[in-house]
């Protein structure tokens, strides 16, 4: 056991015994920390870590860096491919340039906090030049908690995320855009006018003329107030005309320079189902 005074004046450093490393197979020893105030102090971290590896709760450490780590978890991410194109957008534009070469097992809860900040004052290339918002700084912790929760215990005994700093709700809200909403007389106008035909001698009145082709959808926009995705992803076959109810089974995502129809649910839930009032049947129709 070692316990030589080492780093700043009046600070004890403490290693480990020389044990076995089952990440890279060699026997080695490293330092637990550097800087304790006080020789007791160093002492107490050194049987702390007696006592968690004897209880298996340390971590083999491994030169893996967090990019690295990041690139493997993310292969193996049983996400919708849209989920997956989002993290790997995030991770490679707001997490790697900063932090991908720190050692997966030095990731400590101030490394997260200083990304954080960071990405929270600095003006970035990918967001007009303006930093990113708490909303975008809260999703880049909760991509990096999955990650670093799935390198516990075999990578790091804990998941430092989990002790970090992110931006909270109330930031978030404070960020948060407030949209004027149109009144029930606005959208009656509105529907009024998107169903009106153009009057050019090829229009028919009829939803074959591009000037009301777009109408149907707009009504259901306003009837229901799906999301955009899922009025585009609705399909007959899900349309119940007796019960007046349409389940909403599909979307339409945007991926690279096209667009695909996906399940809605990701995780194997029943469908989400509207109920809607004869009128928008007849739209339908």
């Amino acid at each position: 056991m070692e316990i030589p005074r080492k780093g700043r004046p009046n600070t004890w450093g403490v290693r480990t015994p020389l044990h076995f490393n089952k990440a890279t197979g060699r026997r080695e020893r490293y330092w637990i920390g550097r800087e304790y105030p006080t020789k007791t102090a160093a002492e107490k971290a050194l049987r702390k870590w007696h006592t968690d590896h004897d209880a298996g709760k340390v971590a083999s450490r491994s030169d893996m860096k967090l990019g690295d780590w990041l690139d493997k978890w993310l292969a193996n991410h049983r996400k919708e491919g849209t989920t997956v194109a989002g993290y790997e957008t995030k991770i490679r534009l707001h997490i790697k340039p900063h932090i991908g070469g720190v050692k997966l097992s030095e990731v400590t809860d101030d490394t997260l906090d200083d990304l954080y900040r960071l990405l929270e004052t600095v003006p970035c290339p990918t967001n007009k030049g303006k930093p990113l918002g708490a909303k975008s700084v809260r999703h880049i912790h909760n991509i990096l908690s999955g990650a670093l929760g799935a390198a516990v215990p075999k990578l790091i005994p804990a998941n430092p995320a989990a002790t970090a700093h992110p931006p909270t709700a109330r930031q978030i809200r404070a960020q948060e855009q407030r949209y004027p909403t149109v009144d029930d007389d606005q959208t009656g106008r509105f529907l009024g006018s998107v169903w009106e035909p153009c009057g050019n001698r090829a229009c028919d009145g009829g939803l074959a003329h591009h000037c009301l082709r777009d109408a149907p959808l707009w009504t259901v926009y306003a009837s229901t107030g799906v999301r955009r995705s899922e009025a585009l992803g609705m399909k007959w076959s899900l349309v119940k005309w007796d019960e007046g109810s349409i389940e909403l089974g599909w979307v339409v995502v945007e991926e690279g320079n096209t667009y695909r129809l996906r399940k809605l649910t990701k995780d194997g839930d029943d469908n989400a189902v509207i109920y809607v009032d004869q009128s928008v049947m007849n739209v339908l129709k």
